[in-house]
């Protein structure tokens, strides 16, 4: 079941509205406001890290060997952490789970001592920096995961599942604005 709620900012008063007394799981970005949410097992999204690597590599000045920067292995550890999920989908949740231990857990591990490396060697205000940042912050939710099988690497599935609201609300504000005009 998909539930969108439509509010016009995205204060933190409004997650706290629609979701008082909610007690259980809540993946998101890492958007602020959801931080002040109690009672709630917070987890992160991997898809939303991977994107900030992408977005590194992507701002990577002309002529660099990307294969040879810290965005593209940062980015392709993830990208391990997504294969073992796929070949993994049609397992029961415990064996997701004890699939993570032996396999994503060390992988998770190696990712973060990798970031916390470069992030001592990281040019501020930059893609990477702001990708390793991100990953540094978000460390504790994004390692949720591997706890419980029954969480996804990822909020992917819930944005897609939101995404023709969005579409269809951005037309329709779009409409009525030629029409006033």
């Amino acid at each position: 079941m998909v539930v969108f709620i439509y509010e016009n900012t995205r204060g933190h008063e409004h997650a706290q509205k629609h979701l008082e007394g909610y007690h259980h799981i809540l993946q998101t970005d890492g958007y602020q406001a959801y931080e002040k949410l109690e009672g709630i097992t917070h987890v992160g999204c991997w898809a939303h890290c991977r994107r900030k690597y992408k977005e590194a590599l992507d701002s990577a000045p002309a002529g660099v060997d990307l294969k040879q920067t810290a965005s593209y292995r940062l980015f392709h550890k993830i990208n391990k952490l997504f294969q073992i999920e796929k070949e993994n989908a049609d397992r029961s949740y415990e064996e997701i789970r004890q699939i993570r231990q032996v396999q994503s857990k060390p992988l998770v591990d190696d990712f973060f001592e990798d970031v916390r490396e470069c992030a001592k060697v990281a040019v501020d205000k930059t893609k990477l920096s702001e990708a390793l940042k991100y990953s540094i912050n978000q460390e504790e939710k994004l390692r949720v995961y591997l706890e419980d099988g029954r969480i996804e690497i990822s909020n992917n599935r819930a944005e897609n599942a939101i995404r023709p609201f969005c579409v269809g609300r951005r037309y329709v504000l779009n409409l009525f604005m030629c029409l006033r005009m």
